[in-house]
């Protein structure tokens, strides 16, 4: 499986306003030069799936990536970017969240029909819960064709809401095995070190397609 050597994680999730696909077309059109300019690269664009586990319901899911830091700072803050943002972005999005991470370990290809996104803080002293609750799902995860598309520390930036501490995208082969998997009674017995260790936390669940602007 391949790898990138991109370290920072932009994952965008939200619901675009009624009637907003023409604007939105702009502003896709007018940011993807400036997204070249920077080196940004699309990893996924998803339609959330819904699930009774999950507590995230934004319909709508871009992940992007950049080499460096100072690649993602570059994009976000660069005075054309702004403008256009301000011009089309704004108002297509009834609401948006965006959250930013450096990557803990390469990118692996996204190659998955369901990833799952898990932003979290850790309540401070379950530290060791947390790894339990890692090594736990380790165990296991191949009995589900879990695998990590991308995971790591949270960023914070005047262009993105606060940073979570710990951020995870997940690769399942297909919803059917992430619906296995969080159902499992073994996983769930290993999910409640989770549960005690987390706060703040979101979890939601997306089909990766191509973009359609429809």
């Amino acid at each position: 499986m391949s790898e990138n050597a991109h370290s920072i994680v932009v994952v965008l999730r939200g619901k675009l306003a009624e009637g907003s696909g023409e604007i939105y077309g702009k502003y896709l059109e007018a940011s993807t030069p400036i997204a070249e300019k920077y080196g940004a690269k699309v990893m996924a664009v998803g339609d959330t799936l819904t699930r009774d586990y999950l507590d995230v319901t934004l319909p709508l899911t871009i992940v992007v990536s950049f080499e460096k830091e100072a690649d993602c700072d570059g994009y976000f803050l660069d005075p054309d970017y702004i403008k256009i943002k301000e011009k089309y972005r704004d108002p297509s999005y009834e609401e948006v969240h965006i959250s930013v991470f450096k990557v803990g370990m390469p990118i692996t290809e996204n190659d998955t029909e369901c990833v799952v996104a898990s932003f979290a803080n850790l309540i401070p002293g379950t530290e060791e819960q947390y790894q339990a609750y890692l090594h736990g799902v380790l165990g296991i995860a191949k009995n589900f064709g879990l695998s990590l598309l991308a995971g790591g520390k949270g960023l914070d930036k005047s262009y993105a809401d606060p940073g979570f501490e710990i951020n995870s995208l997940l690769k399942f082969p297909t919803a059917k095995e992430a619906d296995a998997f969080f159902n499992d009674p073994e996983y769930q017995k290993i999910a409640e070190k989770r549960h005690a260790s987390y706060t703040d936390a979101e979890l939601g669940m997306f089909k990766p397609r191509v973009l359609n602007l429809d």
